[in-house]
């Protein structure tokens, strides 16, 4: 079985990598992944010399 854990690695997840730890060292057969995924925005094309009308 594999378990699934989401994590952005700030304070508040430390419970639940706590928690998955403590899962997978009752059970058997137990894979934890922490998934860690981030969204990197992209910056708007705009022409290098246009101007903002107010």
């Amino acid at each position: 079985m594999k378990l699934l854990v989401t994590t952005d690695f700030l304070a508040n997840s430390k419970g639940a990598i706590r928690f998955a730890q403590t899962l997978a060292k009752q059970s058997k057969n137990v894979e934890v992944v922490f998934y860690h995924a981030i969204y990197i925005m992209k910056p708007v094309n705009t022409p290098q010399n246009s101007t903002v009308e107010k």
